[in-house]
């Protein structure tokens, strides 16, 4: 990342997969809302962002997961930082 600009790798997943994202996803939000824009496409399996890093447009992303209660895993492990100059948020 470059300075200031917020990234994120997901580093494990055990997640519900569904086509079309249905039940569980994590998306990586481009700013701290829900409605920001996403980086990528959202995750929604095991494979998706297997040595993958996002990086944000600048200081402000956000990381979004959604699942239901039908199915049960450990869910995700994930690593979100940034540049220390100037901090992000």
């Amino acid at each position: 990342a470059g300075a200031g600009e917020a990234a994120a790798s997901v580093v494990t997943k055990d997640i519900e997969y569904t086509s079309g994202c249905g039940y569980d996803s994590i998306s990586l939000l481009d700013g701290l809302l829900t409605t920001s824009p996403l980086i990528g496409a959202k995750i929604c399996d095991n494979v998706t962002w297997a040595d993958d890093t996002r990086v944000a447009t600048g200081q402000n992303a956000a990381v979004y997961f959604n699942s239901d209660d039908s199915i049960t895993g450990a869910g995700y492990e994930g690593i979100l930082y940034c540049d220390s100059t100037p901090s992000c948020a």
